[in-house]
């Protein structure tokens, strides 16, 4: 007996032939069809049903989807790429409505990112929200990240740390220190509950602008991402 496989192969070619003058092949499929024992054709329509179902994206393959779209996965158990961008998005938004960077009177305000605290059970890098903030907030004109400097005085970009210095150097200056305005700090952390089968996790998103010459906060925002689904048979 023919395998499967092979039967639905040519069954999607049969039926998505060109048409040629006179003759089809897919007007064979239909005469076949048609001369079949009315026993015969329940049988045939699950198989072609089965078959049919081949005609689509093959097995293993991928597609694209938009990652703010209805088709992405969602994970109870995981922080999925869309949280981080709905998290972002939302806190630009806010942080926008606020404005608090009108308190610098020379503008962009500078800001300097600090540790972004990771309190769940999960690894994932931090940058996954904090990038889309700096990306908004800078195309956007409202700030200038700096980036030769940085937590406990380690710069993100030492080669421009270097070149400065160097720069400075050959001309004489004294190295350049340039402080920002605002530090934004924050924390991820991660509740679960669960009744019966179902399974619960939320997602809290914490982050701190703070004025560096007044040391007061003067900006905050939270947002709370909460997941259900059915519980597996091993594991949370």
């Amino acid at each position: 007996m023919p395998q499967l496989s092979s039967l639905s192969e040519d069954f999607c070619i049969t039926i998505t032939d060109r048409f040629k003058p006179n003759q089809t092949r897919s007007s064979h499929f239909k005469l076949n069809v048609l001369l079949m024992k009315p026993s015969s054709l329940i049988p045939f329509a699950l198989t072609a049903m089965l078959m049919l179902a081949g005609c689509g994206n093959p097995p293993g393959s991928s597609v694209y989807v938009d990652p703010n779209g209805p088709r992405t996965i969602a994970n109870v158990g995981k922080i999925n790429i869309q949280d981080f961008n709905n998290a972002a998005s939302d806190a630009v938004q806010d942080m926008l409505s606020k404005n608090p960077f009108a308190q610098i009177p020379q503008q962009p305000a500078v800001l300097s990112v600090s540790r972004i605290t990771n309190d769940t059970d999960q690894q994932f890098d931090t940058d996954l929200l904090t990038k889309n903030i700096r990306i908004a907030l800078i195309n956007g004109g409202k700030v200038a990240v700096l980036t030769t400097n940085g937590l406990n005085g380690n710069a993100e970009d030492t080669m421009a740390r270097d070149a400065g210095n160097q720069q400075a150097f050959m001309g004489g200056q004294p190295a350049p220190v340039r402080l920002p305005d605002f530090v934004l700090t924050g924390k991820i952390l991660m509740d679960k509950s669960a009744a019966g089968n179902t399974k619960q996790n939320s997602y809290v998103f914490q982050l701190t602008l703070t004025n560096v010459k007044t040391g007061l906060s003067s900006w905050e925002y939270q947002k709370t991402i909460t997941k259900q689904g059915q519980s597996s048979s091993i594991g949370w």
